[in-house]
């Protein structure tokens, strides 16, 4: 939980110094060509689901402490 804390730290840090014309450039992914603003929407979509997974396995492994 403490990666993520810290990664979660340095990407808001890049999202604040992000113009909005950063974020409308086409980038190129195993995904396709799309708006970098795209890109990332996927990559957090990807993220919660693994969260929403993990916490499935520790509650099935006896932890009753939810982490998200």
């Amino acid at each position: 939980v403490e990666g993520l804390d810290e990664t979660q730290a340095r990407i808001n840090a890049a999202l604040e110094r992000c113009t909005e014309q950063d974020l409308e450039q086409a980038r190129e992914s195993s995904r396709g060509s799309m708006p970098l603003w795209q890109h990332l929407e996927g990559l957090h979509w990807h993220e919660t689901y693994h969260a929403g997974q993990l916490e499935l396995l520790r509650q099935l492994a006896g932890k009753n402490d939810a982490i998200i």
